[in-house]
């Protein structure tokens, strides 16, 4: 999966309409502690949430609100499944079990869709036919609630760092892809 900001924009742009919440990102400062939710193997780049009493309100309300929608959203019909479709499939969510999540269709293979979790950073292949329909705007308010990351030296090496809390300083963003915020890990 490619990480270039013109496919991240072009994702949350056709997820969430209103790019507005991106600017309040890149304010962030001082020490922070990030929840690593994935890493690109062998570079810098990962996706976190930046842990705040906002990001809690919001994981209470979209989770709350996708449990309570998740059994009334009819699954997608087959030709509705192409690149760019707004939907809800199941994401596993490691000892927890799985949970109805959003996600965004970044392509079709037959009877396989490849989906970003918006939420987690993690890309899955899935059945097509398990895809349900999330396309209502109402549950496209909430920002996703990982962000990608770059370490401003080295990279993670490990899968362990996932679920995990970085302890560091958001130095700012990206000068090539001014979306994507360094990170100076401290732990």
């Amino acid at each position: 999966m490619e990480m270039r900001g013109s496919f991240l924009v072009l994702l949350l742009r056709e997820c969430f309409r209103d790019l507005s919440w991106l600017a309040t990102i890149c304010n962030a400062g001082g020490e922070v502690g990030l929840l690593v939710t994935s890493i690109v193997p062998q570079t810098p780049f990962f996706w976190a949430m930046h842990i705040t009493e906002t990001l809690h309100q919001n994981m209470q309300l979209l989770f709350s609100s996708l449990a309570e929608a998740e059994e009334q959203q009819p699954y997608l019909q087959d030709s509705a499944v192409r690149r760019g479709t707004r939907c809800l499939a199941q994401y596993h969510l490691g000892e927890y079990g799985k949970a109805w999540n959003r996600c965004w269709v970044v392509d079709r293979v037959d009877t396989w869709a490849v989906v970003m979790f918006i939420d987690f950073g993690q890309s899955a292949t899935i059945p097509v036919q398990s895809l349900r329909s999330l396309d209502s705007d109402d549950f496209w308010t909430i920002p996703p609630l990982t962000q990608p990351f770059m370490l401003e030296k080295g990279i993670l090496s490990s899968y362990q760092v996932i679920h995990h809390i970085l302890k560091g300083k958001i130095t700012g963003a990206l000068n090539l892809e001014s979306h994507i915020l360094k990170f100076d890990e401290c732990k």
